[in-house]
């Protein structure tokens, strides 16, 4: 028996599927996948000091085997606590977790190159759109909310803007400021339209500089999205985008710096649904993913982000969504949603099925004609041979009177469907048939329906 090893290109996951599949912790003291940056230097986005940690990135090394190994030797041999300062000390300064790691066995039995981090692909769904994006829109409406009370006047403004294309920027039926039910594509939406709909809601007489400030942070975030949703990047582009992360940076630096006095709290719809789901830690952990430093490199590693983004598979979450809604009563949702789509898995391998073996079973016709199906596949059952004929008894394949199909692969003037219809014509009609062989002059096998009988005594 041999031993099959697959090649991973490409592995796209969202920042928690990430974390569990590199074996670090998550929102650790190191709690980027792609590099050791600590979580204090996070702000240095685009700083040169950024740069230089973010050249040196993860290795699947023997030391980081090594120093697992060990730590699982004090918690499993040794009883020591795992949040003891004995293995903290190993593991902490990286954020790594005593887990062995599934993908070291390509590297020690496959490929010893083998580098498991670099399977990792920047994601612009989950790292920028539903990341960066969505946190910056929730503080800049913290911020709106703290200072000119303007949070209706945006709903308002929202509401004005037209759709633009047919699947492109859909109308904002609802209040924007309550986020509810977004998805990744409503807050790109939300932020390709931020710009004249926020202009001037800082103005009041006392935040009037905020406003610029919220159009500079706006502006390099759409600038920054565009460059990494390019389908086809060259080295000026990839060039371009660098820069943008290094001007998004600094906006966000001057943002913090600027608004770190106010004191901004949670906007009534999110206090609500906190209070609702009674669960601070998931509210704490949606602070975004911090490696979408990594978009310019990755994009020059494995290709453009249309090609790895988990967009294509998000979109599936559509349909148990509309199963939620429309298909349960909201108890026992899992086992209702199952049995929805059991359901609507035999209908759909029943329907593939009957066109299958209807298109296996009817030959094609060339000339536009209707065919005979062909025999079926279950044999009639024996009979004496002295009956002259045996007809079935299946009704699978019905055929109305004086519908008759055609025989496939048949000309028409040698179709003795034809001829039947014909002569069930002419009895009916009482039309003449001449008897007799046919002579060429006189065209197809059949005679004419117009030819008359001749006139009796």
């Amino acid at each position: 028996m041999r031993l099959l090893f697959p090649r991973f290109v490409t592995y796209g996951a969202d920042y928690p599927e990430k974390v569990l599949l590199a074996t670090i912790k998550s929102n650790g003291g190191c709690p980027c996948p792609f590099c050791y940056c600590p979580k204090d230097k996070i702000e240095q986005l685009g700083t040169k000091a950024d740069s230089k940690r973010h050249s040196k990135p993860r290795q699947d090394t023997r030391s980081w085997q090594s120093a697992v190994r060990r730590a699982r030797e004090f918690i499993f041999e040794l009883t020591r606590k795992i949040t003891g300062p004995t293995v903290q000390r190993i593991l902490k300064p990286f954020s790594w977790v005593p887990t062995r790691n599934a993908f070291h066995k390509i590297q020690a039995e496959a490929d010893s190159t083998f580098n498991l981090f670099e399977m990792f692909t920047p994601d612009v769904l989950h790292e920028v759109e539903l990341g960066l994006i969505k946190t910056t829109f929730a503080h800049l409406l913290r911020l709106l909310d703290a200072t000119s009370k303007q949070l209706d006047a945006l709903d308002q403004r929202y509401r004005r803007v037209p759709a633009f294309g047919r699947m492109t920027i859909r109308r904002f039926k609802r209040n924007v400021s309550e986020m509810k039910q977004f998805a990744a594509r409503d807050f790109e939406d939300v932020m390709q339209c931020i710009l004249p709909v926020m202009d001037g809601l800082f103005v009041d007489g006392r935040h009037d500089k905020y406003d610029a400030i919220a159009q500079d942070v706006c502006f390099d975030i759409l600038t920054f999205h565009a460059y990494a949703k390019l389908r086809l990047h060259s080295t000026s582009s990839i060039q371009l985008l660098r820069n943008s992360l290094v001007s998004l940076g600094k906006s966000l630096r001057r943002l913090e710096k600027e608004t770190r006095h106010i004191v901004t709290l949670e906007l009534p719809p999110e206090y609500q649904s906190r209070m609702r789901s009674k669960s601070k830690r998931a509210a704490a952990n949606a602070t975004g993913e911090p490696s979408h430093r990594a978009l310019p490199d990755g994009i020059v590693r494995v290709g453009t982000t249309d090609s790895v983004s988990t967009q294509l598979c998000e979109v599936s979450h559509r349909q148990p969504k509309i199963w939620y809604r429309t298909r349960t009563n909201r108890r026992d949702v899992e086992q209702q949603i199952a049995a929805n789509e059991h359901r609507i898995r035999v209908a759909q391998q029943t329907e593939e099925r009957m066109l299958a073996a209807e298109a296996g079973t009817r030959a094609p016709a060339t000339d536009g004609r209707e065919t005979l199906p062909e025999p079926e596949d279950d044999p009639l059952p024996d009979v004496p041979p002295r009956l002259h004929h045996q007809i079935g008894e299946s009704t699978r394949s019905p055929w109305h009177l004086g519908h008759l199909p055609h025989l496939p692969g048949v000309p028409s003037n040698e179709d003795p469907v034809l001829k039947v219809r014909f002569r069930v014509f002419c009895s009916a009609s009482g039309a003449y048939i001449e008897k007799g062989p046919r002579t060429e002059a006189q065209g197809s096998s059949w005679p004419s329906p117009t030819q008359s009988r001749p006139p009796t005594d």
